[in-house]
């Protein structure tokens, strides 16, 4: 309803709750694409994402999270990407809706999962979280997290559930979205 009324400061905050949602599924480039589109929508009205002072301390303790997991490069990257979008693109990305210029080029090797990257979309769709991916291929927790996010890009989708969703459905032919 935010959406179709308009109403940037309220989309903000669910746009920020989106985010600390997302940080606390460990998907924390999409937590920090979200935490940019909220500030941006709620800034672009002079709000806050954070209207309730004692809410500050949860959105810190959201935003550090990110920062650990992704690097401080990464979160920046993923941020800056997340303001850049549009009101309507950022509220499209923050409900799975439409895809935002993730998708790698549709030519090309580059576009197909590599044996590694189904590997761990096979494990995504189990419902692992990096962690427990890295544990069972032996690999480091920000290695697994990498390979999701490479996954994330080439097949143009925006979460995690997507991937497995995918896995599932892809049955022989994992080369394609």
């Amino acid at each position: 309803m935010g959406r179709n009324l308009n109403d940037r400061l309220n989309v903000g905050m669910c746009l920020q709750t989106l985010s600390c949602v997302a940080a606390d599924s460990n998907d924390a480039r999409r937590a920090a694409m979200l935490m940019g589109a909220a500030e941006e929508a709620s800034g672009s009205v002079g709000g806050s994402v954070v209207v309730m002072p004692s809410m500050t301390v949860f959105q810190d303790k959201c935003e550090r999270k990110i920062r650990l997991a992704l690097g401080e490069q990464a979160f920046n990257d993923a941020r800056t990407k997340g303001a850049d979008l549009s009101f309507r693109d950022a509220v499209d990305y923050a409900l799975g809706e439409k895809r935002t210029g993730l998708r790698s080029s549709a030519t090309g090797p580059s576009n197909r999962p590599t044996k590694r990257e189904l590997e761990v979309a096979a494990l995504v769709a189990e419902g692992l979280t990096n962690k427990e991916i890295a544990a069972r291929l032996v690999i480091s927790p920000r290695t697994a997290q990498g390979h999701v996010e490479h996954l994330l890009v080439k097949l143009g989708f925006t979460s995690r559930a997507q991937v497995a969703t995918w896995f599932a459905e892809s049955k022989g032919d994992r080369t394609k979205p």
